[in-house]
């Protein structure tokens, strides 16, 4: 079974009740994080079936347009049978999107980052299809230890999926050309977001805009990347 097929029959058999727990999460730790703006273009990729894009909609306004994107045709039937409109369904992997260059303020990704097979590729899309000092947000509902535990044990297509250690999420996030990395790794949630650059700022790679937490007068040397928030 390869990853399309075991996400199509995630799909099928999974259940369709809400997860209070994941609601939880979501509601009470991640959102508040995404600070979103009314009337933003926001992508979700990896939107599955769909979690997200209510929140993403409570978050943005009616007048928003939302698109949530996944390559499991299986996944965006549920979604579409869920919530229609006034979402928009696109079918598409995450490395290779069918968007023009700019086309959105936001870009999220919930729980799926393990899944991508090419980060640093899917990285690079997500930063193609960004405006300029557009916002790039990486959550997920769980701490990175255990959810590369779960995975892990799930086995099959996606017993190698992992979140990357702080210092690769960085170093990742900078390669693909962002700034004002921010990391927040915590018990109950692992959360990464980042900016494309606007014209005129300093060039990608130069992390003179990310928080630390263990060097109070930073010379951006890099030797206290992952140390963060």
């Amino acid at each position: 079974m390869n990853r399309r097929q075991f996400f199509n029959q995630c799909a099928v058999h999974g259940d369709s009740r809400p997860d209070l727990q994941h609601s939880a999460l979501i509601k009470n730790f991640l959102l508040p994080l995404f600070k979103l703006k009314k009337n933003q273009s926001v992508l979700d990729v990896g939107t599955g079936t769909g979690t997200l894009l209510p929140y993403l909609r409570a978050m943005t306004g009616k007048r928003a347009s939302i698109v949530g994107l996944d390559f499991s045709p299986g996944m965006l039937e549920r979604a579409r049978e869920q919530y229609a409109r006034p979402f928009t369904f696109v079918c598409a992997p995450a490395h290779d999107m069918p968007f023009s260059t700019a086309s959105f303020d936001a870009v999220v990704s919930l729980d799926v980052f393990p899944h991508f097979q090419d980060k640093l590729a899917a990285l690079n899309e997500c930063r193609r299809v960004l405006k300029d000092g557009g916002k790039l947000i990486i959550a997920h509902t769980g701490s990175r230890g255990r959810i590369n535990a779960r995975l892990q044990k799930i086995g099959g297509p996606l017993a190698s999926d992992t979140i990357p250690s702080d210092d690769v999420m960085m170093n990742l996030l900078l390669k693909a050309g962002f700034s004002k990395v921010k990391i927040r790794a915590k018990k109950n949630i692992h959360y990464s977001e980042a900016f494309k650059p606007r014209a005129g700022e300093l060039p990608p790679g130069k992390p003179t805009a990310i928080r630390h937490v263990a060097c109070a007068q930073c010379c951006h040397c890099g030797g206290c990347a992952g140390r963060l928030l």
